[in-house]
């Protein structure tokens, strides 16, 4: 049964890089999202980059999971191979100078800063590292493909596709349910990679992640709206790529008839990028 939720966060930045037990200056305990209802070991969260809000969503459903007691694998849309700085990170004890080391990562360095690169995606990590420290079973996972990855052709020219991407973001979250088969996988990713529709778009060439994640493994997946606000995000309005925030609108994309959760999450406000703390 669809769970429709209204829901409206709040996101506290001025805590960001202090270190904490966890406790509920870590994991407030005001998560709305209906844990009982979650009857899978993946849950796919659709997001649109660049706000505080969704990051802070998959933040309280992590919290209420592990509050459940059941251990929370938690999938970004990082290219795997900032695996190594992500696991220092979160082995570290939180300094600036641990922070600084982590975004050498040329994903953070990098001139796409649309949003998966933000204070607020950091601000995951950084919670899952404060979760480890104090005993709670939670990891991180980076599952998009490595940043350098660019299939070599045979021939002749060969486009590269958004279907190669997201059949690598399935094989990597499957991999890791295969290792970890007592923890929960929740994986926030774009809207585009969260739609179950077998041709996104009635694009023949793209299968997005959570359909064909959904061919090997049960899931549910979650619908988020907002009531408009600022996203940081790039565009190109006068050719050149410029990457800020943006005002958009509410929401006005319907939900599907296959999510099986609706939340609103009321106003949003633009992440910056993580690079731009040490600027």
């Amino acid at each position: 049964m669809k769970k429709i939720l209204k829901l409206v966060l709040s996101v506290c930045i001025s805590g960001l890089f202090t270190t904490a037990s966890a406790d509920e200056s870590v994991c407030p305990k005001d998560g709305k999202f209906p844990v009982a209802e979650l009857k899978t070991r993946v849950l796919v969260i659709g997001e649109t980059h660049g706000s505080n809000e969704y990051p802070a969503f998959a933040k309280s459903v992590v919290c209420q999971l592990l509050a459940a007691n059941k251990p929370v694998i938690l999938g970004l849309e990082i290219p795997e191979n900032e695996q190594v700085g992500i696991n220092r990170y979160l082995q570290s004890n939180g300094t600036a100078d641990d922070r600084r080391v982590l975004q050498q990562g040329k994903f953070w360095q990098g001139k796409m800063q649309d949003g998966r690169s933000s204070v607020a995606m950091f601000g995951l990590i950084e919670t899952v590292r404060k979760l480890k420290q104090s005993g709670q079973k939670v990891l991180l996972a980076a599952f998009d493909i490595s940043a350098d990855y660019k299939p070599v052709p045979l021939e002749k020219n060969e486009p590269f596709s958004i279907g190669r991407i997201d059949g690598e973001m399935t094989l990597n979250i499957i991999d890791r349910l295969r290792q970890y088969p007592d923890y929960t996988y929740v994986a926030l990713v774009g809207g585009n990679h969260a739609s179950r529709d077998k041709h996104y778009r009635n694009n023949p060439d793209f299968s997005p992640m959570a359909y064909l994640l959904s061919q090997r493994e049960p899931i549910q997946t979650v619908y988020l709206s907002d009531q408009g606000g600022e996203y940081w995000v790039c565009r190109k309005p006068g050719g050149e790529l410029v990457c800020g925030p943006y005002t958009y609108p509410a929401s006005k994309n319907k939900v599907s008839a296959e999510d099986d959760f609706s939340i609103e999450l009321g106003k949003v406000t633009a992440s910056p990028p993580l690079i731009s703390l040490d600027q």
